[in-house]
């Protein structure tokens, strides 16, 4: 439909089926027809400029009510908790609004801030929010931990921790002290976690 056609009550009653329902929306059509209807006056076409305005005074009042996302039930929280991820700064930034019920902007600003001035308040302030949130984590680790050896006791299955092989250990060591490999790297060449590898490096 060329745009010199189109006046307030074609603008109406293209918008009029999402006026109350679909209110951003609906806005949003407007103000883009205007912008359209501007552009077409500076390119120097007879159009009506007050066509929105007056399509808006035809529509009359939007009637909006604010509808909110369910929330969770708090029960099914601690689930939800431990059902996230342990890396990731997304999943982190979510634990840390759930522990702390800090506002959204104060978590996003936690993800968007790849260094932090710790000798300041705020950053003091957040030390101690990640050293709870530290503390809490082990205790869920250690908790399941101990859910899962209990169980295993149970039915007979647990042996305790068992010591890795000497041939391992011998590897680790040349591959630590002889050719200068980290211990991280050295600890995952030979198969062991880097708490294990620290201790027999160590002792």
């Amino acid at each position: 439909m060329p745009i010199l056609e189109i006046d307030q009550f074609k603008v109406r009653d293209a918008l009029a089926p999402i006026w109350r329902e679909e209110t951003d929306t609906a806005l949003k059509a407007l103000n883009r027809t205007r912008m359209v209807f501007r552009h077409a006056a500076a390119k120097g076409l007879a159009v009506n400029l007050n066509a929105v305005e007056l399509a808006r005074e035809l529509l009359g009042y939007q009637s909006h009510w604010v509808k909110h996302l369910e929330a969770m039930p708090w029960r099914d929280a601690p689930a939800f908790y431990q059902s996230l991820p342990y890396e990731g700064r997304i999943h982190l930034v979510l634990k840390l609004t759930i522990l702390t019920g800090v506002r959204p902007g104060v978590a996003r600003g936690c993800n968007e801030q790849p260094e932090v001035n710790t000798s300041g308040p705020m950053g003091k302030l957040l030390l101690d929010v990640l050293r709870a949130v530290a503390e809490f984590e082990t205790g869920l680790r250690r908790e399941r931990q101990m859910e899962g050896i209990a169980k295993a006791k149970a039915a007979g299955k647990y042996k305790g921790g068992q010591p890795i092989k000497l041939e391992k250990v011998e590897k680790l060591r040349v591959l630590v002290e002889e050719y200068g490999v980290s211990s991280a790297a050295a600890s995952r060449e030979v198969g062991i976690s880097r708490v294990t590898a620290h201790k027999y490096l160590v002792g």
